[in-house]
């Protein structure tokens, strides 16, 4: 019998309020426990870039992909603007303890491998991915 160990999800504070830093770092703006569901969503649904050891993960709500972080990081917006984020990255920290992040699609893009899952995915429609694409705020 094959034992299935489920991964551990280990929340960090540098991306949330009071020791979020806007000029470094992007923002979660959903609850610890939401982010915590778009890591297990990415889990089981597979949406593993093995290359790089990363879970990629997109929430779709109404066939839109729904706000989870904000990035007001002055090289990639105006200075007091911010860009809203729909994809999350996470990374394994070590074996088996993962944490994450919104990204912005503009510094770090899907690879083309988890973008073709996501197309594949119920739930996730052509025109999201397309959206994606372009970088989208």
């Amino acid at each position: 019998m094959k034992v299935i160990i489920m991964p551990v999800y280990d929340y960090k504070d540098d991306h949330r309020p009071p020791k979020w830093d806007k000029d470094k770092k992007s923002k979660w703006t959903v609850k610890i426990k939401e982010e915590e569901e778009i890591f297990f969503h990415g889990y089981n649904q597979n949406w593993l870039h093995e290359e790089s050891e990363s879970i990629w993960a997109i929430k779709v709500e109404d066939e839109s992909p729904l706000v989870i972080g904000e990035d007001y990081r002055p090289k990639y917006k105006g200075k007091n603007e911010c860009i809203n984020l729909v994809v999350a990255k996470f990374v394994k920290h070590r074996e088996n303890h993962w944490h994450g992040y919104p990204v912005n699609t503009i510094s770090d893009f899907p690879p083309s491998d988890i973008l073709k899952k996501w197309e594949q995915s119920p739930g996730v429609k052509k025109k999201t991915i397309v959206k994606l694409n372009r970088a989208i705020k």
